[in-house]
């Protein structure tokens, strides 16, 4: 585990010091495989656990020493979260039995239910912090389990490749879990959506100057590239929203819903979901009308593109029927839904 003492938690929560340790055992275990580990992949997990432990809790490795009290203040509000409803609360022979002291009773329901939201809301507050650490810090030479691994929240080798990036379009609050789940959508629209609309050649190029950090001196790609995040962004989570609430297992299909009394999360309804995504799709402001918007921009700076102008994605229209425009010498682009 992430932590060897009571007094170790108490840095990061407000804990009685006299709890027992073992006591605490059972949910920081549980908190770092339900929270920990998707946050930094198990390798670096692996690493970062190994370390601390083989050295008395003081990392010798000084990334992972600056790394871990990130961790730790995520993992300590998570625990904390887990343990709320079960400390103080014992199993055996005789039933459920509830413990009690002379110079203390348990809180009202009220108090217990607003320290349950601190700490779960404080809990996914770290953990964007703490992704927004690894973002900053990790490099293939740096952090690097957790850099080459799935966890990483940036996507590498994309148009689209950060949350901050795709918050400029749409309402997702720099939450770079939710952008780690628009992943493999944003791989998919980019891959099979993009290359419809500007040409395999030229999206190749756009990518090689992303990577190679030289896209701010190609300044017409850079003008496009203005034009294709939102279209991205839009259709990333478009595509990503029916899948955040589901979970797929051997039962079957099941909604995501928990309902905790005074604290109630609910998923959203079909209605709400399929509003949503109207208005991420919809011609007026969602990704339909930024598909408009590029078609016109290239329309009218085709010249600045001969990539474009020389690819199948510019000659083949399909689904609109070609405009002539007797004044220049080209036609109206395509129109792809």
């Amino acid at each position: 585990m992430l932590f060897l003492s009571t007094s170790e938690i108490k840095n990061f929560i407000s804990i009685d010091i006299n709890t027992d340790f073992d006591s605490l055992s059972p949910f920081i275990e549980e908190a770092e495989i339900l929270f920990i580990l998707p946050l930094l992949g198990q390798a670096m997990y692996d690493t970062l656990s190994t370390d601390y432990n083989d050295n008395a809790g003081t990392p010798a490795n000084a990334a992972n020493l600056a790394l871990l009290p990130y961790v730790q203040r995520c993992l300590a509000y998570y625990a904390g979260f887990l343990s709320i409803d079960e400390m103080g609360v014992n199993m055996g022979d005789a039933g459920i039995m509830q413990t009690r002291s002379e110079n203390a009773e348990p809180a009202p329901k009220w108090k217990v239910d607003n320290l349950k939201a601190n700490r779960i809301n404080q809990a996914d507050l770290h953990a964007e912090k703490l992704l927004a650490y690894l973002e900053a810090t990790a490099t293939a030479s740096i952090l690097n389990d957790w850099y080459s691994s799935s966890s990483n929240t940036i996507a590498s080798g994309r148009i689209l490749r950060t949350a901050i990036q795709a918050s400029n379009y749409i309402d997702i609050n720099e939450s770079r879990r939710l952008f780690l789940r628009m992943k493999p959508r944003i791989k998919e629209v980019e891959e099979n959506y993009i290359k419809q609309l500007i040409g395999e050649e030229q999206y190749d190029e756009i990518v090689v100057q992303i990577q190679a950090g030289s896209l701010a001196a190609a300044t017409a790609n850079t003008a496009l590239v203005r034009k294709l995040e939102p279209i991205i962004a839009k259709k990333a989570l478009y595509e990503t929203v029916p899948f955040i609430r589901v979970q797929v297992t051997d039962q079957g299909l099941s909604v995501i819903t928990t309902n905790d009394g005074t604290i109630t999360k609910m998923a959203a309804s079909d209605t709400q979901v399929d509003k949503l995504r109207k208005m991420l799709k919809e011609p007026d402001s969602g990704y339909l009308a930024n598909v408009d918007q590029l078609t016109k921009f290239i329309e009218d700076n085709i010249d600045d593109y001969p990539l474009i102008e020389a690819s199948t994605a510019y000659t083949s229209k399909p689904n609109r029927p070609p405009v002539i425009d007797a004044s220049k010498k080209y036609v109206s682009v395509w129109y792809v839904e």
